[in-house]
Formats: C-alpha cells, sequence, structure tokens
C-alpha cells in the first residue's frame, strides 16, 4: 500500500503533504471489499452455471448490469476521489460488452428452452 500512496503522489508534492491518509486508506479499503464481494459473486455464479442453474445466469446478468452502470456513472460523472478508483474508457467497453454477450446469451438458451 506504500507503493500506491508513492506512485499516487509522485507527480505533485504539494499533494503529498496535502493528502490525509486515513482517507486515502478508508478509499483502499473500500474499494478491496468490493472487489472482493464481486469476484466471490462471479465466482459462486460460475460455479452454478457449470452445474446448469438457471439461478446462476441470474446472478452473472445482475452482477454485470450493475458492474456496467457503476462504471457508467463513474466514467462519465468522473466520480473519484483517488486515481485507482477512476474508471478508464475500455472499462466501461468491457463491462458493456460482457454484459450485452451475457444477455443474449442468455435470452438465446431462455428461447431454446435450455435452461433448467
Amino acid at each position: 500500500m506504500g507503493l500506491a500512496i508513492h506512485v499516487y503522489n509522485s507527480d505533485n508534492p504539494q499533494q503529498k503533504m496535502d493528502m490525509d491518509r486515513l482517507d486515502w486508506k478508508r478509499h483502499w479499503v473500500l474499494v478491496s471489499i468490493f472487489s472482493v464481494f464481486i469476484g466471490l459473486l462471479g465466482s459462486v455464479s460460475s460455479i452454478g452455471i457449470l452445474r446448469y442453474k438457471k439461478w446462476a445466469w441470474r446472478l452473472l446478468l445482475t452482477l454485470l448490469s450493475v458492474l456496467l452502470v457503476v462504471n457508467l456513472v463513474l466514467y462519465f460523472g468522473e466520480i473519484y476521489s483517488y486515481e485507482f478508483e477512476r474508471t478508464t474508457y475500455i472499462e466501461v467497453v468491457v463491462y458493456f460488452f460482457l454484459t450485452g454477450i451475457s444477455w443474449l446469451f442468455y435470452i438465446n438458451k431462455k428461447l431454446n428452452n435450455q435452461l433448467k
């Protein structure tokens, strides 16, 4: 974490003095917890999909849709305090692609009654 603080502050020495380390740590911990939670939900969904469970597709679609909306809000609203919270154009495109492909696959499977 110290290296990440150094990298973030290396461009502007004044910013290094002004930064509140507790606030930075709180943001870092919250983003990390959110990332781990999303990863666990994705893993549960993947296991369910491998076992042909209908709820797993719904969980995956909900997860990807929420992530797409969150990333769109962060990207267009530019709502971030630190650089590691910033969403890039590539992330938005990747989430849009993954969400679209997943929805198309789910609709195709549902129309063909292949989901249990």
